[in-house]
């Protein structure tokens, strides 16, 4: 429900707004002084109103002269207010404005060209299924960069979804089965992987060496919880037949198996068609297709033209609401193998490939560090150094800094239940960068960049999240999965020290060495015997 601009009970400073197209960078005066936007909103007008309620903080209005004239601008992108301001003002900054959000309904003649939209309140609606099915539509037939090298990759396991066993049933549910896949299937492509957080020490249905036979006749979709139900039916509404999702494909009570798949995430993630991640749930009990609350602040609707409408929200810059499943480690690596994510965040679902990234609300973006992104280098990296005169063409440094940089900005930052578990939480990483880097990898550090991979510290981040800002200060956890000279062996945000200016290593010879030839490493790094590591360098 939006606030209608009501020519009839508008103030006889509102009746003279012209159509928004007309006032783009250039000024239009509405109020003398704010006393005429006071005395419209005693009067009823609903602009005056709209404007005088919807500075949240109330801070754009403290801050006016109440005798200078009020005006109304468009930059083409977000609509604010402002006092009339001058040449003096503008040199110095001495004015207040207030912004606010402008987006359209996609049946106007406008949405051509405004593209921002109303977040619809319920992400299980077919809008919004048809919307993902455009990005993915639109990412597969022309984005080279997010098809995968080998579509052969099948995992072990799989769930057949199929239509429900009753379709004149409104109680109807899908009908599942778990298939058993081997080196020779080509057949169970494309598949969807499940990305999110389990939330509870022991799940409510998982599969157990008991459970094989039983869970190949029939997975009764009602015994399942809330995340994995949900999964199903976006499997359904995007019309993707097989699913993964870890409590199903990999069993659970055989430890070799499940290391098994833990050094395949790298293709069970990666050569998935697609990845749904449930940002916005705090266990697996949790739906993510719940229902959203109601926009706000109210919108105010106003003409575009003699045909069409656009909405006015106020504005407040924040940024987009992840959820609590991003702040796990384990998640890390499932947000950045795949070649195309969705998304479920606490306000809006957006959707990230190797090329860029869309929202709901229709706004784009082409960074996300935490993404498929994160392997597209340099432009990765150039969002958070300094950029070159020329892009380097030395690729081995551009997934060295990709790297240093993941750790330091976003990984050890996130949560572990098990601090032991840091090193397998992003072993599926690790290969992808070592396709670059070259080398061994011995407990989280590359042994092609020694001594450089030594330099990394404590980091205090204070424009983190409060959740994130606690974890700045390094402890050594009892049981530490690897040598006190890695960063694993430590929790808390760490930075290494060179990673801004790692374009130096080309005009510097490091006069120390490292020798770590007698250090024997499992596939996930870890260090298998006593770990010491020989320095060697003059002392100044």
């Amino acid at each position: 429900m939006a606030v209608v601009q009501d020519r009839d009970k508008a103030c006889s400073k509102c009746k003279q707004i012209p159509p928004l197209q007309e006032i783009v960078s250039v000024e239009f005066e509405i109020w003398s002084n704010l006393q005429e936007l006071e005395a419209g909103v005693r009067d009823g007008c609903p602009f005056c109103n709209f404007i005088f309620q919807n500075p949240p903080d109330k801070l754009w209005r403290s801050q006016l002269d109440p005798n200078r004239p009020i005006s109304l601008m468009w930059n083409g992108g977000i609509p604010f207010m402002s006092p009339k301001r001058d040449v003096d003002d503008i040199r110095f900054g001495n004015t207040s404005t207030e912004s606010f959000s402008i987006f359209v309904d996609s049946d106007e003649s406008i949405a051509s060209s405004i593209s921002t939209r109303e977040i619809h309140p319920n992400p299980a609606s077919r809008e919004v299924f048809d919307l993902i099915k455009g990005w993915i539509s639109s990412c597969v037939d022309s984005h080279p960069c997010c098809q995968s090298t080998n579509d052969q990759f099948i995992p072990r396991f799989v769930v057949e979804v199929t239509d429900k066993q009753d379709n004149r049933s409104p109680t109807a549910v899908p009908r599942l089965r778990l298939i058993e896949n081997d080196q020779n299937s080509r057949n169970i492509v494309p598949y969807m992987a499940l990305s999110y957080v389990w939330g509870v020490k022991c799940q409510p249905l998982q599969l157990m060496r008991t459970d094989l036979k039983k869970f190949k006749k029939a997975i009764d979709y009602n015994s399942l919880p809330p995340t994995i139900q949900d999964c199903v039916l976006v499997a359904q509404a995007l019309g993707i037949k097989y699913i993964w999702t870890d409590i199903l494909c990999i069993v659970q009570d055989d430890p070799e198996v499940k290391k098994q798949q833990i050094l395949q995430m790298k293709d069970i993630f990666g050569k998935s068609y697609l990845t749904v991640q449930a940002g916005n749930t705090h266990s697996v009990h949790d739906n993510f297709l719940q229902p959203r609350s109601p926009q706000r602040p109210i919108p105010l609707k106003l003409f575009y033209g003699h045909s069409s409408h656009v909405y006015l929200r106020g504005y407040t810059p924040k940024r987009t609401a992840e959820g609590s499943a991003r702040q796990r480690a384990w998640v890390f690596e499932e947000s950045v193998l795949p070649n195309r994510v969705i998304m479920y965040g606490e306000d809006q679902i957006w959707f990230v490939c190797r090329r860029g990234m869309c929202h709901e609300d229709g706004k784009q973006s082409v960074f996300k560090p935490c993404s498929p992104l994160f392997f597209r280098p340099p432009d990765w990296r150039n969002r958070w150094r300094p950029r070159l005169n020329e892009p380097t063409p030395d690729r081995r440094l551009d997934f060295l800094a990709v790297w240093y940089a993941g750790l330091g900005d976003s990984y050890t930052a996130l949560l572990l239940t098990h601090p032991t578990d840091k090193l397998a939480a992003i072993g599926g990483v690790v290969p992808k960068i070592q396709e670059h880097v070259g080398g061994r990898y011995v407990a989280g550090l590359w042994e092609s960049d020694m001594p450089w991979a030594l330099m990394w510290k404590s980091e205090l981040h204070s424009f983190y999240p409060p959740w994130m800002r606690s974890r700045t200060n390094l402890t050594r956890p009892t049981n530490p999965c690897a040598p006190s000279w890695s960063w694993a062996s430590v929790d808390g945000v760490i930075r290494y020290i060179f990673a801004w200016r790692i374009e130096d290593r080309r005009k510097s010879d490091f006069l120390a060495t490292v020798c770590m030839k007698l250090l024997e490493v499992d596939p996930l790094g870890e260090i298998i015997n006593d770990g010491k590591l020989r320095v060697c360098g003059p002392l100044l």
